[in-house]
């Protein structure tokens, strides 16, 4: 006689079946977690480090156009104070814009005397960014804030000896009109053209309206800053709703350069 074995239903090992696929489950979801945490930190630790690369790419090529202008600005005071009258100086653009504008103009007034100028200015924009020469100055703009770079060449001077408050004021003007955009460089020729000095031996008063400039606020602060030179010798006053600075001056010497500017894209 035969015997038949039967497998009997055992609900103890059904319940660690069920034990094991639950910490299966449990195991892989842990897995995904882990995995979802590490490419979450992974993505922020990327953009911070690209954000940061992209930030510092951006300030090395700000810097490179700052010493750029100040270049054009060393290039142009040899131009009008020595005796080379003629220099050249090459200008890479680097995906932005140059261009040389005849504006801004300045009026000046001397006592009953009124002198307007027009000085010209050679401008660089990339983005958000431009930077600007302008009347012997150096002007940046960076998402619409504004900074001196380097300031323009109006001094002045108190002789003790015979208290005579001296000012020198020392007009820059750039002829010519040209716009270039894109890659590539451009050789930008600079040649003096004319030069004038004029000079007022007198108790007077000068002064000088700035509102057409595009930086007008930092010329603002700079007029501002002069006020504190050997405590305000020349009794500087700035007037924020006219756009002028008014001095007072024993003698004065006003020197005008013209300077031609041409380009050539190469």
């Amino acid at each position: 006689m035969s015997m038949k074995s039967f497998n009997r239903y055992n609900p103890a090992q059904e319940s660690r079946g069920f034990q094991k696929d639950e910490r299966a489950v449990s195991e892989v979801l842990s897995y995904i977690f882990v995995f979802a945490i590490v490419v979450a930190v992974v993505s922020i630790v990327y953009l911070q480090v690209n954000n940061i690369i992209e930030d510092t790419k951006d300030k090395m090529k700000i810097e490179g156009l700052r010493q750029s202008f100040k270049r054009v600005q060393n290039v142009i005071q040899i131009t009008t104070y020595s005796d080379a009258p003629s220099q050249t100086i090459e200008f890479e653009l680097q995906g932005g814009s140059l261009y040389l504008r005849n504006e801004p103009d300045f009026t000046i007034i001397v006592e009953n005397d009124t002198i307007p100028v027009v000085t010209g200015s050679l401008t660089y924009e990339f983005e958000d960014y431009m930077i600007t020469y302008e009347n012997g100055g150096i002007w940046e703009s960076y998402y619409g804030d504004h900074r001196i770079v380097s300031e323009p060449r109006i001094f002045i001077h108190h002789r003790n000896i015979d208290n005579q408050t001296i000012i020198v004021v020392v007009l820059t003007r750039l002829n010519g009109s040209f716009s270039y955009s894109g890659s590539g460089s451009v050789r930008l020729d600079f040649e003096k053209a004319n030069t004038s000095v004029e000079t007022y031996n007198l108790n007077g008063n000068l002064r000088i309206y700035y509102g057409n400039s595009t930086f007008a606020d930092r010329w603002e602060d700079f007029f501002q800053n002069i006020k504190t030179v050997e405590g305000n010798v020349a009794s500087v006053q700035v007037d924020t709703i006219n756009d002028y600075a008014q001095f007072s001056f024993n003698k004065l010497i006003i020197t005008s350069y013209e300077v031609t500017v041409r380009s050539i894209a190469t």
